[in-house]
């Protein structure tokens, strides 16, 4: 299996992961900076609406594509980033 790391900033309206690579099947997502909220559902989370992810503490693991494509996450307050662990197919 190999990985692929990415940072997403600028969250301070609702935005989805850089395009998940198709080949994803297991992603790791960690809030640092600030805590997030965010849905799986394809929903626009807000500062407040959606479940929450503490900064450097929780860890969320999806194993679907299709929830990467959905996810969408906002930051609480300003300076939030996400950092993101796909693990890949061979192919």
């Amino acid at each position: 299996m190999a990985w692929l790391f990415d940072q997403i900033s600028s969250l301070g309206s609702s935005r989805g992961l850089n395009s998940p690579p198709a080949t994803a099947q297991f992603c790791r997502i960690q809030a640092n900076g600030q805590a997030v909220r965010f849905r799986l559902d394809g929903g626009v989370p807000t500062a407040t609406v959606g479940e929450r992810l503490t900064a450097g503490g929780d860890v969320l693991e999806l194993n679907d594509l299709g929830d990467m494509l959905n996810f969408r996450a906002i930051e609480e307050a300003s300076g939030a980033t996400l950092a993101c662990h796909f693990q890949l197919s061979r192919v």
